[in-house]
């Protein structure tokens, strides 16, 4: 079981599923282990359309 199972109650089709699970897991690897409300709040935003450029500037931009 995937922590981004989630996924699931957003879409019916298993194609988009897979496609928007696989879009958190490399968001996480490049980015750093992201949180489950964060990855909760990138599919909000794509599905408000919103581009996954903007949501990674706005959201993963991190001053080390």
């Amino acid at each position: 079981m995937s922590r981004f199972d989630f996924v699931w109650e957003k879409f019916d089709n298993a194609k988009e599923v897979t496609t928007h699970i696989n879009l958190l897991y490399e968001l996480d690897a490049k980015h750093g282990y992201i949180s489950l409300s964060e990855a909760k709040e990138v599919i909000e935003r794509l599905i408000g359309g919103e581009d996954l450029a903007d949501i990674e500037k706005n959201m993963f931009f991190r001053i080390f």
